[in-house]
């Protein structure tokens, strides 16, 4: 079997000036399927993350590609018809646009939608997180989930320009796919006080989520399953977490 939360993650570099587009990654669960004749049994043991993990890795775009669409406008979303400045597909949901440019947008204050949606794997409650510099709201299925525009606090994200990561549940069914979309207001829109910070151009957004989980339950299941399993491949990452269900073994 294969236990952890870095099991599913292709984790190769580092965040801010360590990160470094590859040309391919594979993550460790499916780099050890392919050399098997089935899928092992995997769970995640614990959870190792501060921020929710980046939502894109499980998003797919209304044409069906990895990641979310993000299109940029001069109007906000209550102007009928607005014209789209930018169209792309992003495979990551963690943008930091420090050197952003669109010759379309006129100013600095402007609008863009992210767009991307995901199927349950199983039933249950799923959290969805998100954190900006600028202003957010998060939609599931047209319905707000998160609102990190109106009220605003703030927290360490973007080299503590940004806000904390508000968070929101969403009870989900197997095999149904539910449709996430952000409305993101550019850097002019954040609320916060800045103080001497550095900032960061037209702003930064950061969408993320995981299953809900019950943390000693999961130690007490990952420890059950690896008992049945001939062999156990690990990978936890190194931080207190991870360590501590390592030690429970």
């Amino acid at each position: 079997m294969v236990l952890g939360p870095n099991a599913k993650i292709a984790t190769y570099h580092g965040g801010g000036s360590a990160s470094l587009a590859a040309y391919y990654a594979i993550t460790p669960f499916d780099g050890i399927s392919a050399q098997l004749t089935s899928a092992p049994d995997y769970t995640v043991g614990c959870y190792a993350h501060k921020e929710l993990p980046l939502l894109g890795t499980v998003l797919k775009t209304d044409k069906g590609e990895p990641g979310v669409t993000f299109r940029a406008y001069n109007d906000p979303p209550s102007v009928k018809g607005r014209e789209i400045a930018d169209d792309t597909t992003l495979t990551k949901t963690e943008l930091l646009m420090m050197d952003y440019y669109c010759p379309k947008l006129k100013s600095k204050l402007w609008y863009a939608d992210i767009e991307g949606s995901f199927t349950a794997e199983e039933d249950g409650e799923f959290e969805l997180g998100l954190g900006v510099y600028g202003a957010a709201k998060l939609y599931v299925d047209g319905e707000l989930l998160i609102d990190n525009e109106t009220k605003q606090t703030k927290g360490t994200l973007f080299f503590s320009c940004g806000t904390v990561e508000e968070k929101g549940i969403l009870s989900v069914k197997k095999g149904q796919t539910y449709q996430i979309k952000v409305e993101f207001v550019s850097a002019p829109a954040c609320k916060l006080d800045q103080g001497s910070n550095v900032l960061f151009g037209g702003g930064a957004v950061r969408i993320g989520g995981a299953k809900v989980i019950d943390a000693d339950e999961e130690v007490k299941h990952a420890a059950a399953l690896a008992k049945e399993a001939d062999q156990v491949i690990i990978c936890a990452g190194l931080n207190v977490c991870s360590l501590l269900l390592l030690l429970n073994f």
